[in-house]
């Protein structure tokens, strides 16, 4: 059967631009920022039943709109979702940014199987992002792409064809991690290691993450980035992984020290990988969700 072009999967709502009163909040001049650039251009709204419900997710004072109500139904052309331009990213974090931000102190999206489509982390990056009964796609392909899949945000959206679809012919699938959260203690003294950026977490790191910095002694080494989204992350890896003294917890504390006091930091680890997952949760990081980040291989 032809796909309609204007079919959407079900239970798939699409991230609404700030609203003026959101950038007023965070006083932008207005020629600071094009906010047409937010909107999924030629939408129609058909409203059954009541009114649709807003979710505000707040960073620093600032919030961001999200409609998320299966009976607020929108026809959308077969188009991508805008990417965020450099003046808009220098301006506005990303939207996800203060979900995963509420998430880290326990205020989470709404378990109602909804999934949301948000624009790209950044050019040839996409990502499935998991709550519980939630996900959040960021992407820069259109929502038709996925009209032939049910989507929800029960496990569907983390579907092996799902991600091929998002990685298209160019994409690398990355590994499923558990996105772990925590708080940075500050007063760190492990020292900066400049002579591991050969290393192959190292070499990882900055594929994905940026401003990534590397410290370590005899145990191991720490890297500590700005990853998706924008959010502060670390990752950990020992020298010799079986020894099995505590090493491990203990890396994670120093690294802990490196991230100012009070600071969210976050982790993402492979729940296979349960020595690592043991080590961050005895550590006192918490899980908040999951996701999958999706690279193009020639980015």
């Amino acid at each position: 059967m032809a796909k309609s072009r204007h079919k959407k999967p079900e239970n798939v709502c699409c991230y609404c631009k700030p609203s003026d009163q959101a950038l007023a909040e965070v006083n932008l001049p207005a020629p600071a920022i094009d906010r047409q650039r937010w909107k999924v251009r030629r939408r129609v709204y058909r409203r059954v039943g009541s009114a649709s419900r807003r979710a505000m997710a707040w960073s620093g004072g600032m919030a961001i709109e999200m409609h998320h109500d299966d009976r607020l139904i929108r026809r959308y052309e077969d188009e991508p979702l805008p990417e965020l331009d450099e003046t808009t990213a220098s301006v506005l974090p990303h939207p996800l940014l203060p979900v995963f931000l509420a998430a880290a102190d326990g205020a989470f999206p709404p378990a109602d199987g909804q999934v949301i489509f948000m624009p790209a982390t950044q050019k040839g990056m996409h990502a499935v992002v998991s709550f519980t009964g939630y996900a959040i796609f960021a992407t820069s392909r259109p929502v038709t792409d996925f009209a032939e899949f049910h989507l929800d945000g029960f496990g569907a959206a983390l579907q092996p064809d799902v991600l091929q679809r998002l990685a298209g012919a160019t994409g690398e699938i990355g590994t499923l991690d558990v996105t772990l959260a925590h708080r940075g203690q500050g007063n760190g003294r492990l020292p900066i290691r400049e002579d591991l950026g050969h290393h192959p977490r190292v070499r990882h790191a900055r594929h994905l993450r940026t401003g990534v910095r590397v410290h370590g002694d005899d145990r191991g080494l720490v890297t500590i980035a700005s990853g998706l989204v924008g959010r502060t992350e670390i990752s950990v890896e020992l020298h010799h992984p079986d020894h099995g003294d505590g090493t491990g917890r203990a890396l994670i504390h120093e690294a802990l020290q490196l991230v100012p006091a009070g600071e969210t930091v976050f982790a993402a680890v492979s729940p296979g990988n349960a020595r690592s997952l043991r080590a961050f949760l005895a550590c006192g990081f918490r899980p908040v969700g999951s996701e999958v980040i999706i690279a193009d291989t020639d980015r």
